[in-house]
């Protein structure tokens, strides 16, 4: 989601040696690639898979389907987060190396930086809140809500059902305004201090004021319901950037320590990302302890969406270094996906699945087959025109406007 997600072309912080003129799609990190295509892929998957329902009446093979189906509903929705991590290490690379280059941090400077990151994804999302406004006004009486425009729709309660995609994109947006705001801020009370202890002091208030907030609502709220009003709530879920801005400052630093110890890194946020999962699913699925005990259901409203994140960073240092995909066709997908991903996440939901795929029923097993294949290629299709007539143009513009070098 930068959901999000959100591929940007400018490098991370990147060693001396590989300082060297090369093409764009050389430009591109294999790995960070895939783990967006993946975000994305499981995000569609979490949102489409239900048209397959029909196919959990076959013998045994619907047995599949239906664990599938569950798993879907459970590990669909972290590719959200694994968005989050994506944009906090791609955004927070850019940020630092500017605070990093720029004698002085000025307001000016961040100006800029919030320039560059709203070309970037507000006038995509604007251009697919207004489709989906007269669409859903014209299908289902919808009126108009001012507040999405300001991406405060969900900044403190609950998200509103139109646009369920939007309330991850208020999350990115508040990140991009808050966090320059508050590194300017630093600066100035620690005057004196080195840019890498302002860097450190800075994230590590952030992380800490919202991970409080979180634990403060987990407390003191009655009947909390953890997707509606903490994982889709911003104030409740912007620290889930901030793991991948550490994991950048980690590069600016450490970048040694990290190569060393990548793969280590990643099996731990592999096995504990998936027994995170697995805990919590028994938890809901298997015994009434989250209704029942409150101390479950404090730890988990408080610390489910402050581990995942960990877990998904720890991915980020493997991914970064993977020089190649090694088979072509696989390659060329995955850098394809990952390139027309933020207009599939505005897309696939809101825009063809609800109004075109949700509520069609059929029990015809060939006939969900058709929908789901359908579906996809639909999916696919308008993304790659979105990306290409109103993306890709963008950030053409964006370009000009506001160019790289300014920083």
């Amino acid at each position: 989601m930068e959901q999000v997600l959100l591929q940007e072309t400018e490098k991370p912080i990147i060693s001396a040696q590989e300082k060297k003129p090369i093409k764009h799609s050389s430009e591109r990190k294999p790995g960070l690639d895939a783990l967006r295509a993946i975000a994305i892929l499981l995000v569609v998957w979490y949102h489409s898979f239900g048209i397959l329902k029909p196919l959990f009446t076959i013998p045994v093979i619907g047995q599949v389907f239906k664990k599938m189906y569950v798993a879907s509903t459970w590990i669909g929705p972290l590719g959200v987060d694994l968005f989050f991590v994506l944009s906090g290490f791609l955004i927070g690379s850019i940020l630092i190396k500017i605070f990093l280059k720029e004698e002085r941090f000025t307001f000016k400077t961040i100006v800029n930086f919030w320039m560059r990151r709203w070309l970037r994804t507000v006038p995509n999302y604007y251009f697919m809140l207004v489709v989906c406004f007269m669409l859903y006004s014209y299908l289902y009486n919808t009126e108009f809500n001012w507040k999405y425009f300001l991406f405060i729709q969900n900044l403190t309660s609950a998200h509103p059902p139109f646009f369920g995609e939007a309330w991850s994109l208020a999350v990115e947006e508040w990140f991009y305004l808050t966090v320059p705001a508050a590194l300017m801020i630093v600066n100035y009370l620690a005057k004196g201090s080195s840019k890498n202890r302002i860097l450190l002091y800075t994230f590590s208030a952030y992380l800490i004021l919202f991970i409080s907030l979180r634990f403060v609502k987990s407390l003191t709220g009655n009947d909390i319901n953890l997707d509606t009003d903490i994982r889709k709530v911003v104030v409740f879920r912007l620290d889930a950037i901030m793991y991948g801005v550490i994991v950048a400052l980690a590069f600016q630093n450490a970048r040694a320590f990290l190569l060393k110890w990548k793969k280590p890194l990643a099996v731990i946020g592999l096995i504990g990302s998936f027994l995170a999962v697995a805990v919590v699913f028994m938890i809901f699925e298997k015994t009434n302890w989250y209704n029942d005990n409150s101390i479950v259901k404090l730890l988990i409203n408080s610390s489910f969406y402050t581990v995942m994140p960990i877990f998904f960073a720890m991915l980020l240092p493997h991914a970064v270094f993977v020089k190649k995909i090694k088979y072509r066709l696989l390659r060329d997908a995955v850098m394809h996906i990952s390139l027309i991903s933020y207009s599939m996440y505005l897309i696939h939901y809101s825009l063809i699945y609800i109004p075109f795929f949700e509520k069609y029923e059929t029990s015809s097993i060939s006939m969900s087959i058709l929908l789901y294949v359908t579906y996809w290629v639909l999916v696919f299709i308008v993304s790659a025109i979105n990306y290409r007539f109103i993306e890709a143009p963008v950030m053409k513009l964006r370009n000009r406007i506001s160019p790289e070098k300014a920083h």
